[in-house]
């Protein structure tokens, strides 16, 4: 990769296929879930430059993986998914293993040192389901947050893909 840089991205398969190929062509690596819809669209588009982190062996095992696949979180990202969710006691191993892996989608495959830190966040978020527990951290590290649900963030990220001169993320939740 050119510049080194990471996102993260999550949410309706919504051109998100193209979106990631515009991003892979100009030296960005995606970090996702593999969660069906948009996670799944934009690996497609990555083409393998990107790092795929999987809550358990088998997730989603009926769709292929192109890329660095992480089956198994370091015990510092369930340290981190512990602090920032807010019921985490009520959390079943499952949906810990599912947060846990998202906190790699922000912190990188061992959750140590802000070099492998991502470098901003596209999602479609509605503000519901697992996709929050990465923006509470996004938030929280002052990550740049776009989040296409929105239609202004929609407007700016195709501007921003059609060579404008805007950043992806400007304003934080």
């Amino acid at each position: 990769m050119s510049n080194g840089s990471v996102i993260e991205v999550a949410g309706p398969a919504s051109e998100a296929l193209s979106r990631a190929a515009e991003l892979r062509q100009e030296g960005w690596t995606l970090r996702s879930g593999h969660a069906p819809g948009a996670d799944q669209a934009f690996e497609r588009g990555a083409a393998g430059y990107a790092e795929i982190f999987l809550p358990w062996e088998g997730f989603e095992a009926n769709v292929g993986v192109m890329g660095k696949i992480y089956t198994h979180a370091p015990a510092r990202a369930y340290e981190l998914a512990e602090h920032f969710h807010p019921a985490w006691d009520r959390c079943s191993q499952g949906a810990r293993r599912l947060h846990a892996r998202n906190c790699q989608q922000i912190y990188g495959p061992t959750c140590n040192g802000a070099s492998t830190t991502t470098s901003f966040v596209i999602c479609w978020s509605n503000g519901t389901g697992g996709t929050e527990q990465a923006l509470r951290i996004a938030t929280a590290e002052r990550i740049p947050i776009t989040n296409l649900f929105s239609a202004e963030s929609r407007e700016d990220a195709e501007k921003w893909l059609a060579g404008e001169p805007i950043e992806l993320g400007q304003k934080l939740r």
